[in-house]
């Protein structure tokens, strides 16, 4: 994938495959700053607004996190489910293949959810894997409606 010719929040998007590469190794999200998901989250879902990169690393973190689910982190399950549900709301322009990838790890990723939910102890990884899981049957709005609920 030519990354380069991809966009997010700060222009082209070369920089986006080595923060991909660091998530693999599982890092601790001990707060809202922690790396490599702070840079993740300010490219690709900023302020709500979405971009064909964001779309594009959705496939690679749901591989990172199918590796072992039981380490996911909350950005593992949140961030593709917020850029599901923003560009559900407002699509963005992607190459086709980049969309059909895409849309199957959203499937992927639902079922990771759904497997993991009953072992999940924490509250806030529970729900944003269950909105991953409402997001992977289509029911974008509910699983929007479960995050602002949070918020």
């Amino acid at each position: 994938m030519d990354w380069k010719m991809l966009h997010h929040a700060y222009g082209p998007a070369e920089d986006i495959p080595a923060r991909l590469e660091e998530i693999r190794s599982f890092p601790a999200e001990t707060d809202w700053q922690s790396e490599p998901w702070f840079s993740l989250w300010s490219a690709l879902y900023h302020q709500g607004d979405v971009y064909s990169a964001s779309l594009a690393a959705v496939p690679f973190i749901v591989s990172a996190m199918s590796v072992d689910p039981r380490k996911a982190t909350l950005s593992f399950y949140l961030l593709p489910t917020s850029i599901a549900i923003a560009d559900n709301a407002s699509p963005v322009d992607a190459p086709q293949e980049i969309r059909r990838r895409f849309q199957q790890s959203l499937l992927a990723l639902g079922a990771i959810a759904k497997a993991q939910l009953a072992s999940m102890s924490d509250p806030d990884v529970a729900m944003a894997a269950q909105a991953a899981a409402l997001v992977s049957d289509g029911l974008y709005q509910k699983a929007g409606d479960l995050l602002e609920a949070d918020a």
